[in-house]
């Protein structure tokens, strides 16, 4: 069986002059963190699926690393199902276990299903390693419920996948230990101490909340976090603005919207599920004046 380090662009191993993009959940914000920590990438983009991609340096025009973003173009590393078919242009500069193992659509039940904070650890395993202490793996595997494919039908499927990223000696024991109740008990602790998504408030700075209490209270979790985990995990801190405007398609059926892949004004899109897709498309150029993604 091939292995993902057999399959990846050879960008993950430049020192290049990039930025970090990254998506608006724990899964973008903690990912985005790990990436920037491994390789010294500033994170300065934030992408709101609603209405655009913002950016503390907007005239900034280094070459953007996406982070859990499902881009059909550009460079990136990403944990979605993008393929429609054997026809599929599919994004050879984004790092996907899906895209690397080309599962057709009709397999859709053995895509990757992991975080892409887990795949970042698996990218660079030369250069960092997971924790040991037993609740963090745990809290690693709750990122993007990452532990549920395990404990279904699909288990074959699951374990599949962590081979292939180089990862089932540390991760499966946690599995084998835990019921799939003991992990939602666990993610719910979280919740309540940290909300999953956060987004860009009237200042145009990122928040957990508007609540003053609610936002004291994630900021001091992802603190100890950071500790614990030996690299910075915290918001942005700065304005952003808006340099590319999006608009959300929302969610259609795969046969009756086609495949996204070929049309140049979609700026992302995953398919969430057999028979559905989400996207978001460019509704005007950029502040330079391009259809650029």
């Amino acid at each position: 069986m091939e292995k993902l380090q057999d399959n990846l662009p050879q960008w993950h191993k430049e020192e290049l002059d990039a930025v970090i993009e990254m998506s608006g959940d724990d899964d973008g914000l903690q990912s985005a963190c790990l990436l920037s920590f491994i390789t010294g990438y500033p994170i300065t983009d934030f992408t709101d699926f609603n209405s655009g991609r913002h950016s503390i340096l907007p005239l900034d025009k280094r070459e953007r690393i996406s982070v859990d973003l499902p881009k059909p173009k550009g460079k990136g590393i990403d944990n979605h199902f993008m393929q429609f078919s054997a026809r599929t242009k599919l994004n050879k500069e984004m790092i996907n276990v899906n895209n690397q193992r080309n599962i057709p659509f009709d397999e859709y039940l053995r895509k990757y299903g992991m975080s892409t904070f887990i795949l970042i650890y698996a990218i660079y395993k030369d250069k960092i390693s997971l924790p040991k202490k037993e609740r963090l793996l745990m809290m690693i595997l709750t990122i993007d419920s990452g532990y549920k494919g395990y404990y279904d039908k699909y288990r074959k499927n699951f374990i599949e996948n962590l081979e292939y990223i180089g990862l089932k000696d540390e991760l499966l024991p946690i599995l084998e230990k835990h019921t799939k109740e003991d992990f939602e008990e666990f993610s719910k602790r979280i919740r309540e101490q940290m909300p999953q998504n956060f987004y860009l408030n009237k200042e145009g700075h990122l928040v957990f909340s508007d609540d003053e209490e609610v936002q004291a209270r994630a900021e001091q979790y992802l603190e100890r976090l950071s500790e614990e985990l030996g690299f910075p995990i915290a918001l942005p801190r700065g304005q952003f603005h808006l340099v590319r405007d999006l608009e959300y398609k929302g969610k259609h059926s795969v046969h009756k919207i086609g495949d996204l892949s070929y049309r140049d004004r979609v700026y992302c899109y995953a398919i969430v599920d057999r028979g559905n897709v989400k996207s978001s498309s460019m509704v005007s150029s950029d502040m330079y004046g391009k259809y650029i993604p």
